[in-house]
């Protein structure tokens, strides 16, 4: 950026124009050429453009869950059977124990209807079981 009062342009003709402002930038096209213009305060943004097309539709997303069950086991136990009767074997499990703490224990699937939670000591609680997902 520089301070200048006129735009020269030199192109073997000599040719002078003066512009009265107070900066300037300097651009130089080749060798022979240089252009002194003023920078000024950035414009208004300009208008919004057409809308475009519409798009084509797109992948189907996964389903949403469609049931969440819980499976409450009251006599403490080394093995939960729950049976769900939802005709599945996805879903999605967490275990509780009879003071509201989360814990991790191996489950089998027996089959699409049930499945059993395996434990090292006797525990009750209950099963939070999502299905559809």
């Amino acid at each position: 950026m520089t301070i200048a009062t006129s735009i020269i342009l030199s192109s073997g003709i000599g040719t002078e124009i003066s512009v009265h402002s107070e900066i300037y930038t300097s651009i130089l096209f080749n060798p022979e050429i240089s252009v002194n213009m003023a920078v000024g305060a950035q414009g208004r943004k300009g208008d919004d453009g057409e809308k475009g097309e519409k798009g084509d539709k797109g992948d189907t997303g996964l389903p949403g869950v469609s049931i969440i069950d819980r499976f409450e086991v009251n006599t403490p136990s080394l093995i939960w059977n729950i049976i769900h009767n939802r005709g599945t074997k996805k879903f999605m499990h967490s275990l509780w124990d009879s003071n509201g703490q989360l814990f991790y224990a191996p489950i089998s699937v027996i089959d699409d209807n049930s499945f059993i939670v395996k434990m090292t000591s006797a525990n009750s609680g209950n099963v939070d079981v999502l299905f559809g997902f």
